[in-house]
């Protein structure tokens, strides 16, 4: 991964095993489409797909959306294949699918996780936890 690329899969590593067996927590990487088979087994009422976003916004911004809301002035690390399988998912399975971007400071190839986007990999891995764990007992 390139810098902060890597955050979605962070969040989702502080949140394992912290959060209600009624959330499923799937770390994709650069393929989410290969795990639809897994989602469609868990058969969820949300989908919350957690990436590394580009709009122009200040590093470590957090900004959630329905994916059909993206438009030209951001893209995500996979933003043909996000936006093809949240449409997918929700013809299949009847979901509601939810993009959780997060602005990046910085995808150099062999760099690590920025200081920033450190901070703001715990500040939402500690809020979702706590909304998964009150909402979803």
């Amino acid at each position: 991964m390139r810098g902060d690329d890597s955050l979605g899969l962070e969040i989702i590593k502080r949140l394992k095993n912290k959060v209600s067996k009624n959330i499923k927590l799937i770390e994709c990487g650069s393929v989410p489409e290969n795990y639809t088979s897994k989602i469609k087994r868990f058969n969820p009422t949300h989908v919350l797909i957690i990436d590394a976003i580009h709009a122009n916004i200040e590093p470590g911004a957090v900004y959630i959306t329905a994916l059909e809301n993206i438009d030209e002035s951001f893209t995500l690390t996979h933003t043909l294949s996000l936006c093809f399988l949240s449409k997918y998912l929700e013809k299949t399975l009847n979901v509601k699918t939810l993009l959780l971007g997060v602005q990046v400071e910085d995808l150099s190839l062999g760099s690590g996780l920025s200081n920033k986007i450190r901070k703001t990999i715990n500040d939402v891995s500690d809020i979702l936890m706590e909304i998964f764990n009150e909402t979803f007992k």
